[in-house]
């Protein structure tokens, strides 16, 4: 299935003066005028208001893309850790700076994990686009801004979805452009967006617990606001699949500039110590800080394995469960497995949960001696990208997947739990072989 596909703009930054703010946009980006916008699931039924954007007119080509890797060696096939980017990364290409015959220079570069765009992006002053900002302009066609209702745009569009994806691609700008000026938002490839881990299917972990799940899947149709709008739920079935590692022959990326908007801090792959492990999530960048207002780099957590999940303390149904999980395999550790062993809390509310709070939470948890920890959002994101652990704000609290992770000491993740309802025993097992010296026998 091959299908959507977000353009990025030119390598080379050449600067416009184009708002009225007096804000320089970068080149070749196309104006999309706000509105409000319906998304398409029941439970987020209201219309939200889409500010001012720009989105670039095109996906990112593989000669723009080869630029970026042949000035970060970084980001080269043979030099990314794992940590972000699977072993398809790149795999049309014949070599770290080798394009070869299936990789038109002009043709969308595909093969590309969620991290790796946003490096790209932020190497020429963009970000990902929103989820909203995609959905808001991708509804447009030819003549109007809104074809959805329209029954041969859709037809459309599922013909194109329904398409394999060729063995080399055509040019970037070979669709015909929307009346924005976009070319391929449909028919091309599939595009990243920011807060793909945001996209959840219904409601475990949402503040009143009333649906619990395991786990997410793509079986949500019945959710849809509207249930012809079969395009748009492929759309959002694919990005419930993605993890922030993940690479296809079929799915790209565009840019998203906005002059009201800060560009997101991400993980520029400068620092990357061989020192760690490809799979280990300490490669992240990004400070912390602790309940203790302490400033903490993730790498400071290796040297013990660590028990990790993530959540927020002001959750009152699916967090506490979380942490008792935890609590049970704290307590049922033998002595040995347990002086090796370390618990630590990511909060997803970097607004709420301050050092503070987090430091009033442990109080009244009895759990000071755990490692509670908060972030500014792009931590947060890819912190919970790399772990695969989904949530979105939803009706003044916050919706998640819940899950509890063991990462060994060099920060790979080694084991996990999904669900509320989720044995601790896997995990306990686990740390009882794994944790203990090597002359000491196993249970």
């Amino acid at each position: 299935m091959n299908v959507s596909r977000l353009h990025l703009c030119s390598l080379v930054m050449l600067l416009a003066t184009v708002t009225g703010t007096g804000a320089e946009v970068p080149e070749g980006m196309k104006f999309i005028k706000g509105g409000t916008y319906r998304p398409i699931f029941l439970q987020e039924s209201v219309e939200r208001q889409i500010h001012d954007y720009y989105l670039d007119e095109r996906q990112v080509t593989n000669e723009e893309f080869l630029q970026f890797v042949q000035q970060n060696p970084g980001w080269r096939r043979s030099s990314i850790p794992r940590i972000f980017a699977d072993e398809q990364y790149l795999a049309k290409w014949t070599g770290d700076v080798e394009l070869g015959p299936d990789a038109d220079p002009a043709a969308p570069v595909t093969g590309i994990s969620w991290f790796a765009a946003r490096a790209y992006l932020a190497s020429v002053g963009k970000r990902l686009p929103t989820l909203d900002e995609w959905e808001y302009a991708a509804r447009a066609d030819e003549s109007t801004t809104d074809a959805t209702k329209n029954p041969d745009f859709s037809a459309k569009l599922l013909t194109w979805y329904s398409r394999p994806t060729p063995a080399r691609m055509p040019r970037a700008d070979a669709a015909p452009a929307d009346v924005y000026g976009l070319h391929g938002m449909h028919g091309v490839v599939w595009e990243w967006i920011n807060d793909f881990n945001n996209s959840m299917d219904t409601g475990e972990g949402r503040s009143g617990g009333e649906i619990e799940r395991e786990l997410y899947c793509a079986g949500g149709s019945i959710a849809l606001v509207d249930k012809t709008d079969y395009a748009a739920f492929m759309r959002q079935a694919l990005r419930t699949s993605l993890r922030a590692s993940f690479t296809m022959a079929s799915l790209g990326f565009r840019g998203a500039w906005s002059a009201d908007t800060a560009l997101p801090a991400v993980t520029q792959n400068a620092e990357i110590t061989h020192a760690l492990p490809p799979g280990s999530i300490y490669q992240l960048g990004g400070i912390w800080r602790n309940q203790r207002d302490e400033a903490v780099a993730l790498r400071s957590l290796g040297g013990k394995w660590q028990v990790i999940c993530m959540g927020y303390t002001f959750c009152k149904a699916a967090c506490p469960r979380i942490s008792a999980i935890m609590r049970n395999i704290e307590r049922d550790l033998s002595e040995e497995a347990k002086a090796r062993t370390a618990f630590t809390f990511a909060s997803f509310d970097p607004k709420d949960d301050t050092p503070a709070q987090l430091a009033k939470h442990a109080k009244e948890s009895h759990l000071e001696h755990w490692n509670f920890l908060t972030s500014d959002e792009a931590s947060v994101m890819e912190l919970a990208a790399v772990l695969g652990i989904k949530y979105e704000p939803y009706d003044g609290g916050i919706a998640h997947t819940n899950a509890v992770i063991l990462l060994n000491p060099a920060g790979e993740i080694v084991a996990r739990i999904d669900g509320l309802g989720a044995s601790p025993d896997p995990l306990i097992q686990a740390l009882e072989q794994q944790a203990l010296p090597a002359d000491k026998p196993r249970r």
